[in-house]
Order: C-alpha cells, then sequence, then structure tokens
C-alpha cells in the first residue's frame, strides 16, 4: 500500500528500493529522517501562526524540488528495470515519460506560478481575479505539458482512439484545436496579468460580465418586435378599418412603411434603452472603474466600448427579421394571431435546433452553420459560458459570423420587400 501511495505521488518505487530506503535502515537514519520530518511540521505550524506568505512559498518550492529529485530517482529505477525486464520496454518507457513530463510541469509550471506569485504577493485561495488568471495559467500549461499528439500508427493501434474519431485527420484536427484553444486561455491569462488589468472572463461578477450576459435581452424584444409586427397590419384587416387608411390621400407604401418604420423603431428604441439602462445600472452596481479595464483578445486589447458596441448592434438582427417576418406574414393572411405564433414558432426551433448543435456538433454543425438558423440565436455567440460560444472557442464548429448577420439582414430586406409588393397589388376586399 505504501508502495502504491509513493507511486501515485510521483515517488516511484519498486519494493527492492522503498526497503532500502524507508524499511531497512540503522537507528540514526531513522532518527535523522523524524528529525527532518519534525522540521517540516515546525515550518508549516510557524508559516500557519505568523501567515508568513514567503515562508510558505519557500516550503512549497523546497518541497517541489524535492519531488523532482525522487522523480529522477524514480526513472533510474526504472531504467534498471528495463535492462531485467527487456519484454516490459514499451509501457516502462511510457512511465518514464510520465515521469518527465512530471518534472517539466514542476520545473516550466509550478515553480515559476510560485515564483511570480510570491514577486506579486498572490495568496492562494483568496477570491481575487489575479487568482482566476493564475489557474487558467496553471491548467493551460498542465494541459499543453500532456497533451500528446499519436502518430498515425500509435492512432490506429487504440480501439478507443479509432471509434471515438473514425480518422487519423480528424482526430489531428482536434487535437490541433485543443492546443489552439489552450494556447489562447494562456495568452489571455497573461495578458491580463502582465498590464495588472483583468479581462472581463476573471471578473464574473463584474460590470462589463453583467452588461454582455444582458444581450440575452434582445430574444425578449425579438418576441415583442413579433408581436407588433404580426398585429400592426392584421389587426387592421381583421377589424376593417384598413378601407379607412386607404381613403386618406397617401399612397399605399407610405401608409406600409410608415406603420412598418413606426412599429420596427419601437422595437429597436425598447431594446436599445433597456441595453443603455442595463449599462447604466451595471456601473453603478459594480463600479463604473470596471468599464475602463480592457477585453484582451489574442491580437491585443479593446476597449470594453469598441467591444460591446459591435455585439449589442448585431443583436438588433434577430429583433428586425422576427418583426419583417410577422410583419409580411400580417399582409399575406390578414389574421394576427396566426402572423405572430408562427414566428414564435420558428424561432423556438431554431432554438432547438441550435442546442442540438451543442449536443451533436460533428454530426450537425457540418451543415448548419451555413443557415440562418444557428444565427437567430446570435447573442448566445457573445454570452459567456453559452453552448454556442462554448462551441466557437473550443474550434469543434467553424461558425462564420459574418454569414450569420448577412442571412439575417438579408431576410429582413426580402420579408420587407414582399410585404411592401404584396400590400400594394392585393385588392382590399375588407
Amino acid at each position: 500500500d505504501m508502495i502504491e501511495a509513493l507511486n501515485y505521488a510521483g515517488r516511484g518505487a519498486d519494493p527492492e528500493t522503498f526497503n532500502k530506503k524507508y524499511v531497512d535502515i540503522d537507528a540514526a537514519a531513522r532518527q535523522a529522517a523524524y528529525d527532518k520530518a519534525d522540521q517540516t511540521l515546525q515550518k508549516l505550524f510557524a508559516i500557519i501562526e505568523n501567515d508568513d506568505f514567503t515562508q510558505y512559498v519557500d516550503l512549497r518550492i523546497e518541497q517541489s524540488n524535492q519531488q523532482i529529485a525522487d522523480m529522477q530517482a524514480a526513472i533510474d529505477t526504472t531504467q534498471k528495470q528495463i535492462i531485467d525486464n527487456p519484454s516490459q520496454e514499451d509501457i516502462l518507457n511510457q512511465t518514464i515519460e510520465q515521469y518527465k513530463k512530471q518534472i517539466q510541469s514542476i520545473q516550466d509550471n509550478q515553480i515559476p506560478l510560485l515564483q511570480y506569485r510570491l514577486q506579486k504577493n498572490i495568496i492562494p485561495g483568496v477570491d481575487s481575479w489575479q487568482n482566476n488568471a493564475l489557474n487558467d495559467v496553471d491548467s493551460s500549461r498542465s494541459q499543453l505539458i500532456y497533451l500528446t499528439v499519436q502518430t498515425e500508427e500509435q492512432f490506429n493501434k487504440d480501439l478507443g482512439m479509432v471509434q471515438q474519431y473514425g480518422t487519423y485527420r480528424k482526430y489531428v484536427d482536434d487535437m490541433n484545436r485543443q492546443i489552439k484553444q489552450w494556447n489562447n486561455t494562456l495568452l489571455i491569462a497573461q495578458k491580463s496579468l502582465d498590464a495588472d488589468k483583468p479581462d472581463m472572463k476573471y471578473v464574473p461578477t463584474g460590470a462589463r460580465f453583467t452588461t454582455v450576459a444582458f444581450l440575452d435581452y434582445s430574444v425578449f424584444v425579438a418576441l415583442f418586435a413579433v408581436l407588433l409586427g404580426g398585429w400592426m397590419i392584421a389587426s387592421e384587416f381583421q377589424q376593417g378599418t384598413i378601407r379607412l387608411l386607404m381613403i386618406r390621400p397617401k399612397t399605399r407604401m407610405k401608409i406600409l412603411l410608415s406603420k412598418l418604420a413606426a412599429a420596427l423603431g419601437l422595437s429597436l428604441i425598447v431594446y436599445v434603452l433597456g441595453s443603455v439602462v442595463n449599462l447604466v445600472t451595471n456601473g453603478f452596481i459594480h463600479g463604473f472603474a470596471d468599464f475602463a479595464n480592457p477585453n484582451y483578445t489574442i491580437n491585443g486589447s479593446q476597449a470594453f466600448l469598441a467591444y460591446y458596441i459591435p455585439k449589442m448592434l448585431a443583436c438588433m438582427l434577430p429583433i428586425l427579421l422576427g418583426f419583417c417576418v410577422a410583419f409580411l406574414l400580417g399582409v399575406l393572411l390578414r389574421n394576427s394571431a396566426v402572423a405572430i405564433v408562427i414566428p414564435v414558432v420558428a424561432f423556438i426551433g431554431c432554438f432547438l435546433a441550435t442546442s442540438f448543435v451543442g449536443s451533436y456538433p460533428e454530426a450537425l454543425g457540418s451543415w448548419l452553420v451555413y443557415t440562418p438558423i444557428p444565427y437567430v440565436q446570435i447573442s448566445s455567440f457573445f454570452t459567456p459560458y453559452s453552448s454556442l460560444s462554448y462551441l466557437i472557442e473550443s474550434g469543434r464548429i467553424s461558425f462564420s459570423l459574418p454569414l450569420g448577420m448577412a442571412w439575417l439582414a438579408v431576410l429582413s430586406v426580402v420579408c420587407a420587400g414582399l410585404s411592401v409588393y404584396v400590400f400594394r397589388k392585393r385588392d382590399i376586399t375588407n
């Protein structure tokens, strides 16, 4: 049991080495081991009693260096085992590689992070954005160290991998996506720490994060726009007031466009005012200072408003599309209930289809990304922790926001144009 525990802790030992080091020792050596353990305990007690962060870091580095020494010894032992058991060479070589990766992780990740914590006085366990960023640095570096791309021969021998990916090309593409994702995460964390200004993701209760999360508000405004669009003209037909409008000395196009502009303008005003009120409210609640911090990208950094406003404007497109579709149906069907229900059902269908993309990206994402369906829920591309933002960051599906925005804009223009054409050509019979 003790040998298994040592191996699990990265201090590999075979029975012979274990007995030589821990069991078959004289009284003096045993006492020296007790004294060393007692010194370590005294250091720990002193760190806790004095809240000595410097001594804590020194002890952690000392322990890390001891781990390296133990693993180097384990590598030497394993190399000797290869000589004695040549039939186990492949397995033992894999063990050696694991030890080497653990040593690399300690040398290139753990110790430098401890030194950085001491330099910047970043105490672990404290709820701070610096700790969140350092956690990203730690996990990203560890993943990059341990992530190994198999050769095609190794891949073909691994039945689990073959079953999961099917082809070696898909496997390599997925590994490269993961490497890119971890590198991007590491880059943003390091930029935040170097500038001593947190990226939005590291302040999840901050004004920037909550403001961006509110972009989902556009979904509700889109439904409001559907209600207005479906009701605006269809209600005139249902109530018989459409003929009164025709009596006025205005062309049909002016009548229709005035109603379209008024209702659509109201919907967009509701969205913009709600977004502005949300931004200002978040500033009062969480502090306006957070808005002064930049948002980082792999190519540099952006002021928050430069980051936020284009996304807020992009979220107007589903509102525009929902309104124009409902407005067209109102003109065509002259029934407000049907003109409202059909777009609402279509919106729900797009949301469900998008959720399936998140669950089965490889099966559905290859063709669905070229349709307007996932872009109807465009706010999910920007809001943190949504299923689509995860897929975008991971690179599992290559979405094209310019294509999606073009789809929504073109469909909106087509629906508005058809509304005008049909309204001008059809007879007013009721």
